[in-house]
C-alpha cells in the first residue's frame, strides 16, 4: 500500500519545525505501517532468541516496497 503525504509543516520563530498537520486518514495509513513494522520487528526478536536472525534493515525494504512503485 503506498501512501501518498501531503503534510503541513509548521515552525517557530528561529525557524525550528514544532508541528505537523496530516489529513486523519493519512496519518491512520501511517499509523498502520508503524504498528506493521513493529510487529515484524517484535517477531524477528522472538526468531533471534532461537538463532536465527533477519535484519531490521531487510523487513524495513520488504515491509515499504509498495512504497517505491
Amino acid at each position: 500500500m503506498k501512501i501518498k503525504i501531503n503534510a503541513q509543516i509548521f515552525y517557530d520563530e528561529e525557524g525550528n519545525k514544532v508541528g505537523v498537520k496530516l489529513k486523519l486518514k493519512e496519518f491512520e495509513a501511517l499509523m498502520e505501517k508503524l504498528e506493521d513494522a513493529l510487529d515484524v520487528y517484535t517477531a524477528n526478536l522472538r526468531t533471534q532468541k532461537k538463532g536465527k536472525t533477519i535484519s531490521f534493515e531487510k523487513i524495513k525494504k520488504e515491509l515499504f516496497a509498495d512504497d517505491k512503485k
